[in-house]
Formats: structure tokens, sequence, C-alpha cells
């Protein structure tokens, strides 16, 4: 829920354009383009942070060009760029590996389960985040914690003593959030250590999964009907 994310790079992405809404298109997505650069520059430069820039750089591109945007081809792509730029990122970086994982469970998931919601108003992407369960408390206030925290560190600079008050809401809302990623992670069955398994366990829990993903769009086509065109 806290790590950087696709969601994070997308609310800067929207402030950057909403602050620059008198000015052409062109100029506000180039801007926002930059802008993510140097947010993933900033935090690091983790493959999970390249990772999340890099699908929002296309998406940007994508937008400004009237171009489709495949979250999932897309995806692939960037994998494939990255692994092949550095191999040892597939083997040895969990973050890559974790949210490539996360990214695409939520390309292939949040349209079949966002089905099971539909009196959920889909208006601030409400439906995705009801069909993420986990995320359903804390995301809500992520745009809060990101702008909070941004005006703190920018009052912190010049209000000497004075900056931890004005970066109390900031701590309010990050407590929050790691008040409810402690709590559900202290659940019954929330985690648990399983020992060394060979590669051929981890290939048919995969199988399953994907499996399990086969069922359930089938499922979920069959419900929706044939599509009129």
């Amino acid at each position: 829920m806290l790590v950087l994310s696709g969601y994070n790079i997308t609310i800067v992405i929207n402030a950057a354009t909403a602050i620059l809404g008198s000015l052409s298109q062109s100029v506000r997505f180039g801007v926002a383009g930059i802008v993510v650069i140097f947010f993933a520059l900033m935090t690091g430069g983790a493959a999970s942070a390249v990772r999340a820039g890099a699908m929002a750089l296309i998406a940007i591109f994508a937008r400004v060009t009237h171009r489709v945007f495949l979250a999932g081809r897309i995806l692939g792509v960037v994998c494939f760029a990255m692994v092949a730029w550095n191999p040892w990122t597939l083997a040895f970086d969990p973050g890559f590996q974790l949210s490539v994982l996360a990214t695409l469970g939520l390309i292939l998931f949040t349209p079949i389960f966002s089905g099971w919601f539909v009196r959920v108003p889909k208006k601030y992407g409400l439906r995705e985040i009801v069909a993420s369960p986990a995320n359903l408390l804390a995301l809500v206030t992520v745009p809060a914690a990101m702008s909070l925290s941004f005006f703190a560190a920018i009052a912190g600079l010049v209000s000497g003593p004075f900056a931890p008050l004005l970066g109390a809401p900031a701590y309010a809302v990050l407590w929050y959030e790691i008040f409810v990623a402690r709590f559900f992670a202290s659940l019954p069955f929330a985690a648990f250590s399983i020992p060394v398994f060979s590669a051929l366990w981890m290939f048919a829990a995969y199988v399953i999964l994907l499996t399990g993903y086969v069922c359930l769009k089938r499922k979920n086509d069959r419900g929706q009907g044939p599509v009129v065109r």
C-alpha cells in the first residue's frame, strides 16, 4: 500500500497537468513526463519505481498521440526492456518481482472483480479500489498523504522551529496508513512463512493462478452476454 507504484505516479501526473492547465496539451504532458522522471530518481531509482515511471511515460505518450494504451502489453514491454538491460534484476530484486506480479494481478483480476461491485460508483476510481480490498482503507488517503508531505517538506525548509507543527497533518495521515498496514498484517493468516521449495512447485502455483483467472474470465464474459456492435 505504501510503496511507490503507478498510483503514486498517476497522482503526480494529474497534479502537474492540473497546475499547468492553461498551457497546451503537449506542454502539460511534456512537463508531466519530466516530473515523472525526476520523481522516480528522487525516490532512489529502484526497479519498481523505474517500472512504474516507464509505464507512466508511455501512457503520457499514448494520451498525447491519441493511441490506445494496453496496460498488459506495456507491462510486458517495459519488463522485457528492464531485464534485457540488467538481467540480474529478474533474479535478485524481489521488489521488482513483486511490483510486476502485483501490477499484473491488478490488470488481469480487477476488471473481473469490479464486475461484482456494479453498485459502487466509478467516480474517483472507487469501484477499482473496492475490487482490491486490501487497499480499500489506505488508498483513499494516499493523495492527501503525498500532498501534505510535499507541503511539509517545503515548509520545513523555511519555517525552522515551526516545521513539526506544519508537518503534523502529514504525520497524522501517514500514521493512519501505517496503522492500517500493521493492523491487517497482524490478522491471523495475513502472512506465513513456508520452507524453501523447488521451482516445480512455484511453476505449479502459477499454473493454478492462471487456471483460476481463465475460469473467472470465462464466467465473467458469459455473465455479460454478447457484445452488440
